[in-house]
């Protein structure tokens, strides 16, 4: 498969999705509540100061008394002043108003609604829309990356498919789709998950300073989509540092070329991070105390040390986040993954242990909170399957694949078949 056909068919995959996400917008009946409708009415509020940042310039009393003569005489220079003012008196308000979280999904949505509206449903297909092309384009660029560094030809020769198929599968995820028709910040969240791990396998001994450079700018941006972005990349990263650490021994100079270049992506990180994170890190630490350490108990969640804790995590892989069948298809294909030839697997591996200890280890638990994990599982498959020797095999599981994966994203997201009892997607309103 050349790479044009398989970058086309993802575009096509996006298509698909935004049709269906609108489709099931329209039948959906269901209001946003709590958390959706917190995330939605600060999204349409960024949206008002966007369009009306001047106002409280104009409107404080000092300042109507020194332009008064101003709007009656020369408004033009009014205007032109006020106007000056915008972006820095947008910029202020808008940093405050996710005072809990951070405001990148915020941001990232509200300039559309001057086309689509800002009604719940246009703001939560706009949300589906530009983080569903995030990841899905991550998604196929860290697969297509990781096949054709392998060492065997074979698989190298495959990476447009492995793309394509990662691409497929972690956008029919349940939990992925369902999170595309409501308004939540764990689909950026998962979607700047999978664009750093890309960032990462393109330049994972840090040569390149220019995509050292983007990687601290994703890490930053994935930072203020959700304050807890760092747990889901600090395990590849502190292992791609580790490995660089170790080389200073061998050629000083280039040694010395790569290290700069992870300062400078941190630097990058630290510094666009700071905006929301410096005025709000009091907050952050008494939410992370009240969530993370304290509520397990109030909502009935089972502790870590007890094995309906320890597992909790695990079980909602196969009852909420994906389904069964694919983790069938996963465990089937995980040997020829393993055998591969593809690098990148502790990176991968750490992908997915660190934040599932790390969540563990929380008294609240909730199955989203893994949900930047599943790109990683997609991955996995799809080199899995790319790197099936036999042709007509390979294409047989490629073919069942494609279907399972269209029957699964109808039969979930309209219950067709399912007997009238309605069928529990996560992240839905309905």
């Amino acid at each position: 498969m050349s790479e044009r056909i398989a970058r086309l068919l993802v575009v096509v995959l996006l298509l698909g999705h935004v049709v269906g996400n609108g489709v099931w917008l329209a039948q959906d009946t269901y209001p946003l509540v709590y958390d959706q409708a917190h995330h939605y009415s600060r999204s349409v509020k960024t949206y008002y100061i966007l369009t009306h940042s001047y106002m409280p310039l104009v409107s404080w009393e000092p300042v109507r008394r020194v332009t008064a003569f101003m709007d009656a005489e020369m408004p033009w220079l009014l205007y032109g002043t006020t106007q000056a003012f915008d972006g820095v008196i947008a910029l202020f308000r808008i940093l405050h108003v996710g005072a809990k979280h951070p405001v990148a999904v915020y941001v990232a949505t509200a300039p559309f609604y001057a086309v689509t509206g800002f009604t719940p449903d246009a703001a939560c297909a706009v949300n589906g829309a530009i983080f569903l092309a995030i990841l899905l384009a991550a998604t196929y660029g860290l697969a297509k990356t990781l096949a054709e560094q392998s060492a065997l030809e074979a698989v190298r020769a495959r990476g447009p498919l492995a793309g394509l198929l990662a691409a497929l599968l972690v956008s029919v995820y349940p939990m992925i789709f369902s999170q595309g028709r409501t308004f939540m910040l764990d689909l950026g969240l998962t979607a700047m998950t999978a664009l750093a791990m890309r960032a990462l396998v393109v330049n994972p001994t840090f040569d390149d300073r220019r995509v050292a450079k983007w990687l601290g700018v994703v890490l930053g941006l994935g930072t203020l989509t959700k304050e807890v972005f760092p747990i889901y990349v600090a395990g590849p990263l502190l292992w791609v540092f580790w490995r660089i650490w170790r080389e200073r021994q061998g050629d000083a100079e280039r040694w010395r070329v790569r290290f700069a270049h992870v300062r400078l992506c941190l630097y990058v990180t630290c510094g666009v991070a700071a905006v929301w994170v410096l005025p709000h890190l009091p907050g952050m630490v008494k939410n992370f105390i009240g969530v993370g350490v304290t509520a397990g108990a109030e909502y009935g969640v089972p502790p870590w040390h007890t094995l309906a804790g320890a597992t909790f995590y695990l079980l909602a892989v196969p009852k909420e986040q994906t389904t069964l069948l694919l983790i069938v298809l996963l465990l089937a294909v995980l040997w020829r993954y393993l055998t591969s030839g593809v690098p990148g697997k502790a990176v991968i591996a750490l992908w997915l242990l660190l934040p599932y200890l790390f969540f563990t280890a929380l008294s609240f638990k909730d199955p989203r909170f893994t949900m930047p994990c599943l790109p990683a599982l997609a991955v996995v498959t799809a080199l899995g399957l790319a790197a099936i020797r036999g042709a007509a095999l390979r294409w047989a599981l490629v073919t069942a694949t494609v279907l399972l994966a269209a029957a699964q994203f109808v039969v979930v997201s309209w219950d067709v078949g399912a007997g009238g009892e309605k069928i529990a997607v996560p992240g839905t309103r309905g």
